[in-house]
């Protein structure tokens, strides 16, 4: 325990010195520019955070074979899972919270991993919508667990799929790519604050007044969704490796949403984030339709689990310890608190997109949109769905410093006018 105490005393403050100084662009950029090397303490506590999770998991992953798959349709299974397993997984985050002190927001958010992980696939458990091929054997199921990203498997061997070498070296490509473009745009968004383009919209407030469809708003807005794309691409691959190092094959999290899309069910359901989309079918949407209920409710209920997932998701990243507060109560720490309810009211609104999308795709005008524009002009038009209200997602994760948080394990460039 004294190692994990020690390892987290690093608060993982920014407090590096220019790398490179006095670079500069004549004729091009007036002012000079400094390069700071990232830094590697934040990306050695997320694999620690990662390991001791993977460790839990699969004791957890054992527990829910032994009690629920084996025991499936008994009624004290769903008192085990809901009334044990899954509040004792959702709650676990915060003792450890209290015991390390964690104060990096991204550390914080890699907390979830377990909970997201354990939860929902001990409710595919409870419902039977796990993977066939990962119920034949108690070790398949363990291996289920060991990664947040689904595995490919083999019907015929029973086995997961093996990784090829260009399979593995494009998921390093991706890596490389997007943690020097997430540098880039991490760093050209700090310069301005995170307001390039002039808006009065508070970011971590509702705020619904016509602003929302000011065209500052909207490209700030735009460019959020294009960092926390890059952002959580690199997070995720990165993730996956070393599961992809070990020579299995993972489902691929993202591809290319904001640019690929061509309707909201395809970027919701087939490039944004499948890994969650896979998590949330098996575990929402695929029991709704089992229980009898309709293709449109399954789909909002998707959605309302997506909303749950994200509340209890900001619940660790932002909630405080007892080391945030002297003894007479007074904030002596970064104390910032959400308005709750906001990621539900997001993701409601992205399931009624969806909803919506059937009726619309009849007009004729947008039928001829689809037919005569290309791909990268309609994927933006679909996520001009939800531009106006992007920032209720990241807008949080600004105004508490995530992304200065996670700009200390990155390449970060700094400007000095001339």
């Amino acid at each position: 325990m004294s190692f994990f105490v020690s390892l987290f005393e690093d608060k993982l403050a920014d407090n590096r010195e220019p790398w490179i100084r006095g670079l500069e662009i004549p004729g091009v950029v007036e002012g000079s520019f400094s390069v700071y090397a990232p830094e590697p303490g934040p990306w050695i506590q997320l694999a620690v955070i990662f390991g001791a999770q993977t460790l839990l998991q699969c004791i957890f992953a054992a527990v829910i074979y032994l009690a629920i798959i084996q025991n499936r349709g008994k009624q004290f299974t769903y008192f085990i899972g809901y009334g044990v397993i899954i509040p004792l997984i959702c709650y676990l985050p915060f003792p450890i919270l209290e015991l390390l002190d964690i104060k990096s927001r991204v550390v914080r958010l890699a907390l979830t991993t377990a909970p997201t992980i354990v939860g929902f696939r001990c409710m595919e458990a409870m419902h039977g919508t796990s993977p066939a091929v990962a119920e034949t054997s108690l070790l398949h199921y363990v291996a289920y667990y060991t990664c947040l990203f689904d595995f490919y498997w083999d019907e015929k061997t029973k086995t997961r799929d093996k990784i090829s070498a260009s399979e593995l070296g494009h998921s390093v490509y991706r890596i490389v790519c997007h943690f020097f473009l997430l540098s880039l745009i991490v760093s050209y968004l700090l310069y301005y604050d995170f307001k390039p383009f002039a808006s009065a919209v508070e970011l971590d407030q509702y705020h619904l007044t016509l602003e929302l469809l000011e065209p500052g708003q909207l490209f700030n807005n735009y460019l959020y969704a294009v960092m926390t794309f890059f952002g959580l691409s690199l997070g995720w691959n990165l993730a996956a490796l070393s599961t992809n190092l070990q020579g299995f094959r993972t489902v691929v999290p993202f591809h290319n949403p904001l640019w690929t899309s061509r309707s909201p069910s395809d970027f919701w359901g087939k490039k944004w984030n499948t890994t969650i989309h896979g998590i949330l079918k098996r575990a929402a949407f695929q029991p709704v339709k089992k229980a009898g209920y309709s293709t449109s409710i399954a789909i909002l209920a998707t959605f309302a689990g997506s909303g749950v997932l994200h509340e209890y998701a900001w619940a660790i990243m932002f909630s405080s310890t007892t080391h945030d507060y002297d003894e007479n109560g007074n904030c002596v720490g970064f104390c910032w608190y959400p308005l709750i309810g906001k990621q539900m009211v997001f993701f409601a609104w992205c399931g009624t997109t969806m909803l919506l999308e059937r009726p619309v795709a009849k007009l004729p005008s947008v039928q001829w949109m689809s037919k005569n524009l290309p791909t990268v002009v309609i994927s933006t038009l679909v996520v001009a769905t939800v531009l106006p209200f992007a920032h209720w997602y990241p807008g949080d994760w600004i105004v508490s410093q995530y992304w200065h948080d996670y700009s200390v394990g990155l390449f970060k460039i700094g400007y000095e006018p001339a």
